[in-house]
């Protein structure tokens, strides 16, 4: 009996398919993921800042701030993981066009397979195009990508602006104060810097821009805020 011939290009086909639909439900497993990080942050967050206007004291909200940094950077970290794998489904997708879909044969031959090979897939490991990672691969990036980093810097405007409301309630000359203007500079600097970055925060416009100096902008304003809570008085 004469045993069936072994279609070693459709064998191959199969593989990278099969491997397309896993990272394709891992790049969605993560969205999800960075979606329950949100939800926990905003959640902490909004129970910090309840507790804070029911004492009416503005240090608690430093809590809330801390927090939130540290979701944006876990949320981060998250879409940064993803992005490997959004990496290996281009490579993947780049790949099947090349070389099962040749424009100058309707048909490979297992030579020409062989010549063409597709590393296994290691998200942290060596890829095919060194560039194409390089630029996806990138943690500050992922910081400042709208998806990411606009609900963070909302909610530091508006905790600077509760601060605001706060010291006014306990000592309505508050205004005369030089913690005043730094809670109201802070929360319409953070509102500008989301709103620049809803409309701007996509990778072609942040690749463009010296990334690490706007995080270290933006953490040292953090700071400053969170010194300037600690004298709701202004003294």
């Amino acid at each position: 009996m004469k045993m069936p011939e072994f279609d070693l290009n459709n064998f191959q086909k199969d593989i990278i398919l099969k491997d397309m639909e896993t990272i394709q439900k891992r790049i969605s497993d993560f969205d999800n993921h960075s979606l329950l990080i949100k939800g926990w942050g905003i959640t902490l967050w909004s129970a910090i800042l309840i507790y804070s206007l029911n004492l009416m004291k503005t240090d608690i909200i430093i809590v809330g701030i801390f927090g939130l940094f540290v979701f944006w950077f876990f949320e981060a970290l998250y879409k940064l993981f993803q992005r490997s794998f959004v990496v290996r489904s281009i490579e993947l997708s780049n790949y099947f066009k090349g070389v099962f879909f040749n424009p100058d044969s309707n048909v490979l031959k297992e030579s020409e397979i062989k010549k063409t090979p597709l590393p296994l897939y290691n998200p942290h490991g060596d890829h095919s195009d060194k560039d194409l990672y390089d630029k996806y691969h990138d943690l500050s990036l992922c910081i400042l990508l709208r998806v990411v980093s606009v609900i963070y810097i909302f909610l530091f405007s508006f905790s600077f602006f509760i601060a605001c409301f706060i010291s006014i309630s306990i000592n309505t000359l508050f205004f005369l104060s030089w913690v005043f203007w730094v809670y109201g500079s802070l929360g319409i600097l953070f509102l500008i810097f989301a709103i620049v970055i809803y409309f701007r925060g996509k990778d072609v416009y942040i690749e463009k821009i010296n990334k690490k100096r706007w995080i270290s902008i933006i953490i040292i304003l953090l700071i400053l805020g969170a010194i300037s809570l600690l004298f709701p008085s202004g003294s």
